[in-house]
């Protein structure tokens, strides 16, 4: 005789029959979600929040261990923001949710309700962002974003679905990074003792700022190091290596500015602390206190220092397999 096969839960739809509609009866029979009065919006029930907010703790931990910080963007985009995207507009364009009347009166411009935030991160970075010392930015945000979906499946896309966006600004300017290379690439040949006291207590400096770092974020120094690979001790022979490379910098812009006559005027030391001032949002004041005035011609030297050396250096790619002719082997390289 023939086994029979029994349906254990009728209120599940078998997979055989409709597979769409199983993974919604499951999500409903397990009390993750239920559907809002609000067509294609669905609640998150407890247990549908639990595992949202474990995917956000164990992420988020992740991200501020490489350097992210979270950061809240604003619902509402103003449509003149969001058109400057162009692609970007006309992709979302069908799902987008608009405002038009705010209390009783008609708004003088479209309101989109979030979709994603490019535009608003990319419109802060405009007002906040003054220089490539400041960088990188490594921004990350918990939200939900509305677009109006004809199909939605809980969890897998609803009208209003949670989620992160990461969005980040760095330096990727070609003749910065040439011009920090050169500088680089001089200190490195420098024939100089350096002072063991000042590299010690510079890669000591910047592993302290790590643990205070880490600390802030909750996450503990052997937890940060298992995910990097390292350990406290390479830690602190990688930090020495960067205070000894940024120590040699240091003397080889000296030497060459010295030689070639590059200074910073007091007019760009003032003008620099006022672009400090306004970037933190501080008196001028405070700001000298914690600079000084030397310290901030010596990093508007280093500046001229690798504009020079890139205006000036012949530099030959390591990786051209093609001879070298007598004139590129005379030609003084850096």
């Amino acid at each position: 005789m023939a086994k029979e096969t029994k349906k254990l839960v009728q209120a599940i739809t078998s997979q055989e029959e409709n597979f769409a509609q199983w993974y919604t009866d499951i999500c409903l029979k397990a009390e993750l979600v239920e559907y809002s009065s609000m067509k294609g919006f669905i609640i998150l029930r407890p247990y549908g929040q639990a595992i949202w907010e474990n995917i956000q703790k164990n992420l988020d931990a992740r991200f501020k261990a490489t350097g992210h910080e979270n950061v809240a963007m604003p619902v509402l985009i103003p449509e003149s923001l969001l058109r400057k995207e162009g692609e970007l507009v006309e992709g979302f364009a069908p799902e987008a949710a608009w405002v038009t009347m705010g209390g009783s009166e008609e708004l003088e411009e479209r309101l989109a309700v979030r979709p994603t935030s490019e535009t608003m991160f990319c419109d802060h970075w405009s007002r906040v962002l003054h220089s490539y010392r400041e960088l990188p930015m490594k921004y990350n945000q918990w939200c939900s974003v509305i677009r109006w979906e004809k199909t939605t499946r809980p969890f897998l896309r609803s009208r209003e679905f949670w989620w992160q966006e990461g969005h980040t600004i760095h330096e990727t300017a070609a003749d910065r990074k040439a011009g920090r290379d050169l500088l680089d690439m001089a200190g490195a040949n420098l024939t100089v003792d350096l002072p063991e006291k000042q590299v010690a207590a510079e890669a000591r400096r910047e592993y302290q700022q790590l643990e205070e770092k880490l600390k802030k974020s909750g996450i503990p120094m052997d937890a940060y190091c298992k995910s990097c690979r390292t350990t406290p001790e390479g830690l602190h022979a990688s930090f020495r290596k960067n205070a000894e490379k940024r120590l040699r910098s240091v003397l080889a812009a000296k030497a060459i500015s010295e030689a070639e006559g590059i200074v910073a005027h007091t007019d760009e030391v003032n003008a620099e602390y006022r672009r400090l001032a306004a970037q933190h949002n501080a008196p001028e004041a405070e700001i000298r206190k914690v600079l000084s005035p030397d310290a901030v011609a010596a990093a508007l030297v280093a500046q001229k220092v690798e504009a020079f050396l890139l205006a000036n250096a012949q530099v030959t790619s390591v990786t051209d397999p093609a001879p070298r002719t007598a004139a590129q082997t005379s030609a003084k390289e850096v």
